[in-house]
């Protein structure tokens, strides 16, 4: 069985994505699981949001302080849902 993802998975994958260094937007995009489109739209949010920064003379994608925050508090998150799941 497949499962659509929302914005918050797609958001976690990509900035998964870059944590260990840079990444063009093809590469972010393969990375990511996502077409030329949906990479494009996600890109702008996370520009928007301050949790990558582009690189313009390499371009590339670099993952920001405020997106490594994004990734903690997702992660701590799901830890908690999962967590209330066993319990239930």
């Amino acid at each position: 069985m497949s499962f659509k993802r929302g914005s918050l998975e797609i958001l976690n994958d990509m900035l998964s994505s870059v944590t260990a260094g840079s990444l063009g937007k093809t590469r972010l995009a393969h990375q990511a699981n996502l077409d030329t489109m949906m990479v494009q739209k996600y890109l702008k949010l996370v520009m928007k949001l301050d949790l990558l920064l582009y690189d313009e003379k390499y371009h590339t994608y670099t993952i920001t302080e405020n997106g490594r925050n994004y990734l903690n508090e997702y992660n701590k998150l799901l830890e908690i849902i999962n967590y209330s799941i066993r319990v239930v």
